[in-house]
């Protein structure tokens, strides 16, 4: 190999894993951030997500998450540029190694995924149905309901399957100081006066309410219109993956045979 090309593929070794080192530190110390003190991280970003309508212990634990998988990248990108500069056939068996790995992991995910759709749709299914029967409170500011509030004004549907979901949502009072019985919650009207709402809800239809979407129908559009995208930003992931084990394998084969002078 000459060094024009060893240089090359140095380089672009480098050129990979310098990003995926800074988006692994800024993981890293976002997670950190969150952990440690998370108040400062709400007050901070409060202009851009509204997080009175998140779980604060969903987002601790996405903050884990977010921690562990920060670290691990910075590492293996560290690994990479490590292995690159010091030409060092352990450091680059190790990460030819570690891309397998990844790789092997990847596509067990995907398959899994594919395999398990139908029963992770079902799990989910019943976990969100089970949260609005025991849990959905029209006048509570639970994250579940504001989520849900938040969810039917945005995507313009109402329930999750469809607005019977709510006849058996057991924590919301649907009775009126005159004794009239709500049908389906405000944030499931179209219009956004009061009067106009809350004759919705005693009687929603077609032209007053989203009651002919359901939730999950609209939640699963938005993932069939960027599916696209997904699946191509996944796929270049994977040819960017195979392309460094490939570069990796080219230095360490050329290091192996300048080490035992195989030349």
């Amino acid at each position: 190999m000459c060094s024009s090309m060893k240089s090359f593929l140095k380089f672009l070794i480098l050129a990979v894993n310098i990003p995926i080192l800074i988006v692994g530190l800024v993981s890293l110390g976002t997670g950190i951030w969150v952990v440690v003190n998370e108040d400062s991280f709400f007050s901070t970003y409060s202009y851009i997500v509204d997080f009175t309508v998140i779980d604060r212990e969903f987002i601790r634990e996405g903050a884990i998450v977010l921690l562990s998988c920060g670290a691990a990248t910075a590492l293996f990108a560290l690994i990479g540029i490590a292995a690159a500069r010091s030409n060092s056939t352990y450091l680059l068996g190790f990460y030819v190694i570690m891309i397998c790995f990844l790789i092997a992991v990847e596509v067990a995910a995907v398959t899994l995924g594919i395999i398990f759709k139908e029963r992770w749709e079902s799990q989910l299914d019943n976990n969100v149905l089970l949260k609005i029967n025991n849990t959905y409170n029209e006048d509570d500011a639970s994250s579940f309901t504001s989520s849900l509030k938040l969810l039917h004004q945005n995507e313009k549907c109402c329930g999750w399957r469809n607005a019977s979901d709510f006849m058996y949502a057991t924590n919301w009072n649907k009775t009126l100081e005159n004794g009239d019985e709500m049908v389906v919650p405000k944030s499931c009207c179209s219009s956004e006066n009061v009067t106009e709402m809350l004759l919705c809800s005693l009687n929603p239809s077609v032209n007053n309410s989203y009651i002919a979407t359901g939730c999950k129908a609209a939640v699963e559009k938005v993932f069939t219109d960027y599916q696209g995208i997904v699946i191509g930003l996944g796929v270049c992931i994977l040819v960017l993956e195979m392309l460094m084990v490939m570069v990796a394998v080219w230095l360490l084969t050329h290091a192996v045979k300048n080490k035992y002078d195989l030349n």
